[in-house]
């Protein structure tokens, strides 16, 4: 939580609108917070 790669809680970064296009099935590589990457499917969307 000390990184200045993090933002800070309720902000959206500047690249952020191609998350609001994302849909179920889209396929998508995850980095976890220890640094090991998975390949990983959307399988519900969360709309505000």
């Amino acid at each position: 939580m000390n990184s200045f790669e993090i933002a800070e809680k309720g902000t959206m970064s500047e690249d952020y609108d191609w998350r609001l296009e994302l849909k179920v099935g889209d396929l998508l590589d995850v980095c976890d917070t220890t640094n090991v990457w998975y390949t990983s499917t959307v399988l519900q969307r969360k709309i505000r």
